[in-house]
């Protein structure tokens, strides 16, 4: 958000509206977070969200007048929209910041406990508020699960993630189903973290599980424009390895997106590392059987970006943001709320590795 200067975070001179305009752009912005997923505003819990494939088999041997008329044309599937709320509540009290440099932000005034229009709230607690936000789309759209309690690690509140099922979620659920192409990675099942990454480290191991990718999943998926892979940043660095020191290939060229997220190019297809999915992994997420090493730190999505959507009830903004000074309490209020829901509209049109 670099370049945009906000005079006050104050409601009354929309400024709060404002912020909340500016995160859901990012949000749904093709280059930036848009570059993973879908970003769908106005959506509904439970509505159907309809979707074509491709067409069936066509074309039969003429029979002249009277000719037998099919239904094979369009091949139309619906998904059910599953939103639930989230919502951000934090409190502030101006004597949290005596003694630390946010003090000589935190002047309003004559009231000093009133943080709303101060330096402090612009210049800290709002870049805070935007990537708390964003974090909070990524970690819920792809790491949901509301049956999150058993996979994350002691002492995690599992309401950070058991808002909805995300696309990892859903993804290994199709591949349980038969739905989903599975590309196994050998090293996600060593028992140490050491052992993990010497694993990956194995000529050909990770440019093998992309190649696997291309040339083993369905051929109706390969057919598809703008497939994509979106991947964890430790499989990216291990990509890298394996170009440059085993396949004694030129290096991959990155191109910067947001927020450390990268993109670069393999086979002519776009190939996108976020760190932020490793952060999730080695922060919160258990390793069920082998408790020394991480939880699938190697993981790669493929797929086409139109067939994973994240949906909305908001119109343009995050729906509710607020700061307030509450005279009574002496304390300054933040609140941040909205919906969010995630779709694989077509599980057999995706691909997973890990």
């Amino acid at each position: 958000m670099a370049g945009i200067d906000f005079s006050s975070l104050t409601p009354k001179n929309g400024a709060v509206q404002e912020l909340a305009e500016l995160i859901f752009l990012e949000l749904i912005e093709d280059d930036k977070l848009g570059q993973l997923v879908t970003f769908m505003p106005n959506q509904e819990n439970g509505k159907k969200l309809g979707f074509v494939g491709k067409a069936g088999l066509l074309g039969k041997k003429a029979k002249g007048c009277d000719p037998e008329y099919a239904k094979n044309l369009v091949q139309a599937s619906e998904k059910t929209w599953d939103l639930q709320e989230w919502e951000i509540a934090e409190v502030i009290c101006y004597k949290e910041l005596e003694n630390t440099i946010a003090e000589y932000f935190a002047a309003n005034g004559s009231d000093m406990a009133d943080l709303t229009s101060s330096e402090y709230m612009q210049q800290v607690v709002r870049p805070i508020l935007e990537q708390a936000i964003r974090d909070l789309v990524i970690r819920f759209v792809f790491f949901g699960d509301k049956n999150a309690e058993g996979s994350l690690k002691d002492g995690i509140d599992a309401e950070y993630f058991n808002l909805i099922d995300g696309i990892f979620k859903q993804l290994f659920t199709g591949v349980t189903e038969g739905k989903t192409k599975r590309v196994v990675i050998d090293a996600n099942t060593k028992t140490t973290v050491a052992a993990q990454y010497e694993a990956m480290r194995a000529p050909g191991a990770a440019t093998g599980v992309l190649n696997k990718l291309i040339v083993d999943t369905p051929m109706k998926l390969r057919r598809m424009k703008d497939r994509v892979f979106i991947v964890t940043q430790a499989f990216a660095d291990m990509l890298n390895f394996d170009i440059q020191e085993n396949n004694k290939g030129s290096e991959l060229q990155w191109e910067s997106i947001f927020e450390g997220i990268q993109k670069t190019s393999y086979q002519g297809l776009t190939l996108i590392a976020v760190p932020q999915f490793d952060e999730i992994i080695q922060e919160y997420l258990k390793n069920t059987t082998n408790a020394e090493a991480y939880d699938k730190p190697f993981r790669v999505i493929y797929g086409v970006k139109g067939n994973f959507r994240a949906g909305s009830k908001s119109s343009e903004t995050v729906a509710d943001v607020k700061v307030t000074f509450d005279d009574v309490t002496r304390k300054n209020y933040l609140y941040a709320a909205d919906t969010l829901g995630a779709l694989v509209l077509a599980e057999e049109y995706a691909a997973v590795a890990y």
